[in-house]
């Protein structure tokens, strides 16, 4: 579900404001504060479920430095919650996001235990569920939901015991471009959608529309 955040005051669904905000941000529910509140972002966080999305126009809807935004982004990663931040082109469910917000997580999941509520004996437990994994007993989502921890540290700690091997890359399919970019000036989906159904990032799809508008003109 594309869940939207705005800084515009108290919106109600039948304000011409609100109406607005879920054509531009193309989400199905809006989320709004006042400029210097974020009662209705608490609300917004605790509504999300995983596979959801937020969406904002700017990042500072978000935070107000760096540090805050990476923060909330790792958060919410490991719930399976990803950011697109339009104006920025930021899209944390893009595989270079993935990427790097995992490598983030690490100081959140390295530190000591028991300054965290994390359980005590992670490692053995994530040994004892995996085998239910693979038994077809129980879930990843399930598990990661028990301990309290993301997919990211699953699979690490995983990959430390020696039990799997690194998840291959996802695939790429910038071949689809001109498809894709058909539809996207048709008004049929939006780049961002564009992007993840080619695996890739949104500076990237513009690099390619540029490549094909350089070809265009040279053809001509």
């Amino acid at each position: 579900m594309y869940l939207g955040y705005v800084k515009a005051g108290k919106l109600v669904e039948t304000d011409q404001l609100y109406k607005s905000k879920l054509e531009t941000l193309k989400v199905q529910k809006i989320f709004s504060d006042s400029k210097y509140e974020r009662t209705a972002l608490k609300e917004l966080l605790g509504y999300v479920r995983q596979g959801d999305n937020i969406v904002v126009e700017s990042i500072l809807d978000l935070s107000t430095s760096a540090g805050e935004f990476i923060e909330l982004a790792i958060k919410l990663f490991r719930q399976g919650v990803f950011v697109v931040c339009i104006n920025q082109q930021i899209d944390t469910s893009l595989a270079t996001w993935g990427s790097i917000l995992g490598v983030l997580s690490v100081f959140e999941n390295d530190t000591p235990q028991g300054t965290r509520g994390r359980p005590t004996r992670m490692i053995e437990d994530i040994e004892e569920y995996y085998k239910q994994v693979k038994d077809g007993k129980v879930t990843v989502d399930e598990v990661c939901e028990k301990l309290g921890i993301g997919k990211s540290t699953f699979y690490r700690n995983l990959r430390r015991m020696g039990d799997i091997k690194p998840k291959p890359q996802k695939m790429t399919h910038t071949e689809k471009f001109a498809e894709y970019e058909e539809l996207v000036k048709a008004g049929k989906i939006s780049v961002a959608e564009s992007c993840r159904q080619m695996n890739i990032a949104v500076s990237t799809y513009y690099e390619l529309r540029k490549r094909a508008n350089r070809k265009s003109g040279a053809a001509e």
